[in-house]
């Protein structure tokens, strides 16, 4: 069902206009045409439904001086504007008037319209070259008033009866829609800058089918400035009519209108000065409307909507013809009520296609069902019509409905109006708890009865209902992801000629499946493949198809797989610069379903696609080990929420994406953090992989140079151990000694075990580590930022381990060698070193922890459980050393003494005494 709303190109350009909205059940190419509506250049009019085609016979348009009824308004004055000032498009708007005027009786509508602009540049000239205005001749007659060109004081007439051409455009015909209406078209000689053209025409039009009813709607701003915007509508003979302004940001208070009566009748008037330009901004929801308006009605109320529209829309059930035998065939094929009705369902939605014929009372009023069923085809009300009649002749409750497929819940603060609903569809009522909304139009639909519980036009009117108000519909629920798309690649290894493989399923189930079910239909399997390469191509140039696509679709269950197979050459790219090779990929899906507005400065509030919920794996199957670590995050906004997580596992990388959306629309104030938020989430989307080719071992001569200079540091600080005897080993023990357990016995056994073992142990681990840090290739993997193993403060702690190690080889054995002489320094020098190894064990688990979440390799026993077995170690033995009388009888042996000599005495004296028996020789 069409909105009715004629575009009217004017000067070549088209402007969002008010239109005489007299709404029927019709069809077309619905979204385009409210965006027309919206977002178009020019203000024009509508002319309802059509007039039986005998009215062809009449002239179409004529010249002819403008009606007596309109009244006389001026354009601004060109000169007491600068030349300068806005003018998009290069022109400026001096005036816009349009006055419509509505006749006592019947739906006699006539509208008259007149627009004056200057060209102010080079694209101005361009654009003003062509006037035009669109009409229906089948029951609008076209009356061209004027048509001139000011310039300066000169005033050139340009209308000549010759210069003007019919012409019939069909626009919509590739949607199989003919409509019938025309263009009168002047293309303009002579044009300058600086020039003022003007054009003045009338559309008069009776549309039977209205019923008397009225219906309008006025534009009060455009998307360019206007100086002077003025629009008049006079109701004749006392006819009534209700207005409802709408404006973009609620301020209604400027756009009022006092009725005044006048010899006309009862009049409206809108007369505003500089008129700023109403921009619409771009993925703005479909029921947003970025100028004020006005809607101009006379239904009282939906149930006076409901009934207007049921006298159009008349369903006669046939007693008899091909449709009653296709009925009665279908009722024994059917084992159930349910199953006939689903049976009639996809009749008619796959089997009559969609062709709409847009002229005369079929613009408003549905074909014959009979007729229809002949002839396979129609549009959305001659569809649903036969679905109506259908299932009356099985004795199932069905009635027509109307729908907006662009405005949803906003016919909520609407006033009620046919010229609201674009679509028809059928309601049917199966059992008193099984309502179910059938969309006729819906070709190759999958699933059960159960999906048509749910409509996703939000809200309709039953067509002879009298409830007073609309219904409000469910939106079909979405429970898993649709589409699920995993993505697996297999991988070679970076620098090798073999191609990358890529196996990529697709799920689809709910509205995606009823719509790439649609698509899939009418392709051949190279257009599939091309379709789906599409995607990918802007990450990968050189992919391309290496076997068939494979569908598989289960209509009843409604899950459609796709499942496509293609290779990737030069998948890995070589940045020489850093001498690595990478790759990014991208869950384009994703990516796209998640889009930023182009600013986040706006009026408008920003569409979002919802109910939606889609899925994206990609797994890469990697050649080499990959050190990482897995990530977990979730983005959340008031309009989505987007779930990321990486995993790997047997050379397996695999992320996984899951995108849900929480509303329909996000208010213009909320914009800019939903884009900030948005931002964030888009972090995740674009993964980066890396790999640089290993390089090649050789030895590290700085960490060389670092370990053995601090050699000669360990074997002095050893030997200095050695030496040292505390004061406090020197004095008596304080546990009475029991010469009967002086000697290396009992647990003393024990203990000389693990201080032999302990050395030998500590030099196996310097020597590991020793390896580690004199590794080139590691050394490299630990100092180089470009690196994901890059961390230097790793690297300068491997050194210190292997030299701490050496320490503890030393001084584990200066500790074996006290043992062994029984020294009574011994128990000192053990605490020492049992609590320096401890502490060493905790700090080296620490660190290997960290070496291995950095993709390095740990040297020596650094688990847990070693560390944990070693403070055990040293509490049980330094507190026997501590507490046994056997090491107190034991480690009583004194440090040797170093020898001194001393020069004797004697010799000290006698050289003495010979210095001072010296004789002193006289002078």
């Amino acid at each position: 069902m069409e909105s009715f709303d004629l575009e009217s190109t004017v000067g070549g350009v088209t402007w969002p206009r008010g239109t005489i909205h007299h709404a029927a059940p019709s069809s077309g190419s619905k979204a385009k045409r409210h965006a027309l509506f919206v977002a178009a250049f020019t203000v024009a009019f509508l002319a309802g439904l059509l007039w039986p085609s005998a009215a062809l016979a009449a002239p179409a348009w004529w010249l002819q001086p403008a009606p007596a009824w309109v009244a006389a308004v001026e354009p601004a004055a060109a000169d007491a504007i600068p030349i300068s000032a806005e003018a998009p498009n290069g022109v400026r708007y001096l005036l816009f008037d349009r006055q419509t005027r509505v006749a006592k009786e019947g739906s006699v509508v006539e509208s008259y319209m007149r627009w004056a602009r200057q060209i102010t540049n080079e694209a101005g000239l361009a654009g003003s070259s062509q006037v035009s205005v669109d009409f229906d001749p089948t029951y609008e007659t076209l009356a061209i008033h004027s048509v001139i060109v000011r310039r300066g004081a000169e005033t050139l007439n340009r209308l000549a009866s010759s210069a003007v051409k019919i012409v019939q455009r069909e626009p919509n015909l590739e949607s199989q829609i003919f409509d019938g209406r025309q263009s009168a078209v002047l293309f303009l000689d002579d044009l300058r800058i600086g020039d003022i053209v003007e054009f003045a025409f009338t559309i008069r039009g009776t549309d039977p089918t209205a019923q008397g009813h009225f219906t309008d709607s006025f534009v009060l701003g455009t998307p360019a400035p206007v100086v002077r915007l003025h629009t008049r509508l006079v109701m004749s003979g006392g006819r009534k009519v209700r207005l409802r302004v709408h404006a973009p940001d609620g301020d209604t208070s400027p756009f009022g209108a006092a009725p005044i009566t006048t010899s006309e009748g009862t009049e409206y008037t809108w007369d505003l000065r500089d008129v700023r330009a109403f921009i619409a901004d771009p993925e703005a929801p479909s029921w947003y409307v970025a100028y004020p308006w006005v809607q101009a009605t006379d239904f009282e109320s939906w149930d006076d909507v409901a009934a207007w529209a049921s006298r159009l829309f008349q369903v006669k059930t046939p007693s008899r013809g091909s449709l009653r035998d296709w009925v009665e065939s279908a009722r024994r094929a059917s084992p159930s009520q349910d199953a006939f009705l689903l049976r009639a369902i996809r009749f008619v939605q796959d089997e009559i296609r969609y062709v709409g014929i847009e002229t005369g009372i079929s613009r408003r009023r549905p074909t014959d069902p009979t007729t229809v069923f002949d002839r396979r085809y129609g549009d959305c009300k001659d569809k649903a019509a036969l679905l109506v009649a259908i299932l009356e002749m099985e004795g199932i409750a069905a009635t027509p409905a109307l729908v907006s497929t662009t405005q949803g819940h906003v016919l909520d603060e609407m006033a009620p109006s046919g010229s609201l609903f674009d679509h028809a569809i059928v309601r049917v009522v199966a059992s008193p708890d099984r309502v179910y909304w059938v969309d006729a139009t819906m070709s190759l639909q999958g699933g059960g009865l159960n999906r048509l519980r749910f409509a996703p036009f939000e809200r309709a009117l039953v067509i002879g209902g009298r409830t007073g108000k609309l219904e409000a519909l469910e939106s079909e629920p979405v429970e898993r992801p649709s589409p699920a798309i995993r993505d697996r690649y297999t991988v070679p290894a970076p620098g090798s000629s073999a191609e990358t493989t890529l196996d990529s399923e697709r799920v689809y189930e709910g509205e995606a499946a009823d719509s790439i079910r649609r698509q899939l239909s009418g392709m051949t399997a190279e257009q599939i493949t091309k379709s789906f390469l599409s995607t990918y191509q802007g990450d990968f140039s050189t992919i391309h198809e290496i076997s068939p696509v494979v569908q598989n679709d289960d209509r009843e269950r409604n899950v459609v797989r796709v499942v496509l197979h293609f290779a990737i050459s030069r998948f890995w790219m070589l940045d020489k610069h850093l001498d690595r090779f990478a790759v990014e990929v991208t869950p384009r899906v994703i990516a796209g379903a998640l889009s930023r507005p182009p600013s986040a400065k706006r009026t408008a509030p920003l569409a979002v696609a919802h109910p939606l919920r889609m899925g994206s794996v990609i797994e890469l199957d990697l050649p080499f080990d990959l050190a990482m670590t897995p990530e977990a995050s979730v983005s959340r906004d008031d309009a989505f929420v987007l779930r990321f997580a990486s995993t790997y596992a047997n050379r397996r990388l695999t992320y996984t994406y899951d995108l849900t959306t929480l509303s329909s629309v996000v208010g213009a104030a909320d914009v800019e953090p939903h884009l900030e938020r948005t931002e964030k989430a888009r972090v995740s989307l674009t993964r980066s992989l890396t790999y640089r080719t290993p390089q090649a071992e050789g030895f590290n001569w700085a960490s060389f140079v670092a370990i053995v200079g601090a050699l000669p540091f360990v074997l002095f600080g050893a030997y200095r151990a050695y030496r040292y005897e505390p004061r406090a080993s020197r004095r008596a023990h304080a546990l009475p000694v029991d010469p009967r357990l002086h000697g290396i016995g009992g647990w003393l056994l024990l203990l000389a075990f693990g201080i032999v073992i302990n050395p030998i142990a500590n030099a196996v681990g310097a020597v590991q580590t020793a390896r580690a840090a004199l590794s080139l290739a590691t050394w490299r993997a630990l100092t180089t930022p470009e690196l994901a193993t890059y961390a230097p403060g790793l690297a300068i702690a491997t050194i210190i381990e292997a030299v701490c190690l050496a320490a503890f080889v030393a001084y584990g054995s200066v500790v074996a060698v006290l043992f062994f002489q029984k020294r009574r320094a011994f128990p000192f020098h053990f605490t020492l070193y049992a609590t320096g190894l401890a502490a060493f064990r905790v700090v080296d688990l620490l660190v290997a922890e960290a070496l291995l979440a950095h993709g390095a390799s740990s040297t020596g026993d650094s688990s847990a459980t070693s560390t944990i077995r070693t403070v055990a170690w040293v509490v049980t033995w330094v507190l026997y050393v501590k507490k046994s009388r056997r090491a107190a009888a034991t480690f009583v042996t004194r440090a040797p003494r170093r020898q001194r000599v001393a020069p004797p005495e004697d010799e000290l004296g006698a050289d003495a005494a010979s210095a001072d028996a010296t004789p002193t020789r006289a002078a």
